[in-house]
């Protein structure tokens, strides 16, 4: 018997098939949407070309996905587990499963979040070309555009600091 993962988000899950294979349209909706989220995922690494390493720099791409958003790998893989998985819908009723699984994946995602976030603050720093392509993609990227206007209108709901007197 195996050790369960660290991060295990599939506690008491069954695969999105089984939820949905009451009807036929929505299964294969479904499906479509998960060999797209793969083909976007393996779009995003092949736009690397021979260049592809997780570890080095590989310069700024702005063609293939990522002229949508700016990390669309990451997104595309984190919504594969999101919508293979469905951790908040469990098999044996339990609510202690449903927040552990959604907490688990939520870390998950949350890394790779940070992840991204990281590699940004690097990159900004460092490459002017990045820079550009940054603020560009915040302009009018189809992706990241909304997801900017979300997070400045979001943050900007929070209460004001006011110096202390």
């Amino acid at each position: 018997m195996g050790r369960p993962d660290v991060l295990g988000y599939q506690a008491a899950t069954a695969d999105w098939s089984q939820w949905l294979a009451g009807s036929a349209p929505l299964l294969w909706g479904w499906a479509a949407l998960l060999v797209f989220l793969t083909g976007v995922y393996a779009w995003a690494t092949f736009a690397f070309g021979l260049r592809f390493s997780n570890l080095t720099y590989r310069g700024v791409i702005t063609n293939g996905p990522y002229r949508f958003t700016r990390h669309p790998a990451y997104l595309s893989k984190n919504l594969f587990w999101w919508f293979s998985t469905l951790p908040f819908l469990v098999t044996n009723g339990s609510l202690v499963d449903v927040a552990r699984n959604t907490a688990m994946l939520s870390v998950i995602s949350a890394i790779y979040f940070w992840r991204a976030k990281t590699e940004e603050a690097h990159l900004l720093g460092e490459d002017v070309k990045y820079r550009a392509y940054h603020a560009w993609m915040s302009q009018n990227g189809a992706i990241t555009r909304p997801l900017t206007a979300w997070t400045t209108r979001w943050r900007g709901r929070g209460m004001a600091l006011q110096p202390a007197e």
